[in-house]
């Protein structure tokens, strides 16, 4: 069995309360992430990315991708 790269994601989950002050989740996905991206620069740009929102950030994600075949 071989596994092959397809492709990577970098997932932002906010948190925020709306006007009944329940809390909600929001997400954001970013795709075509670089292969050879390091965990540190997919968290540097995370937080880049999270500072631009107006919600606060809870969790970041990184998806990866790969395809199974014979």
């Amino acid at each position: 069995m071989a596994k092959a790269w397809k492709k990577t994601n970098l997932k932002l989950v906010y948190t925020y309360q709306n006007e009944d002050f329940k809390d909600c989740t929001k997400s954001k996905t970013y795709s075509y992430v670089a292969q050879n991206a390091s965990d540190e620069k997919l968290y540097q740009v995370g937080e880049a990315l999270a500072s631009l929102q107006q919600y606060q950030l809870a969790e970041m994600q990184e998806i990866v991708v790969n395809v199974l075949s014979e």
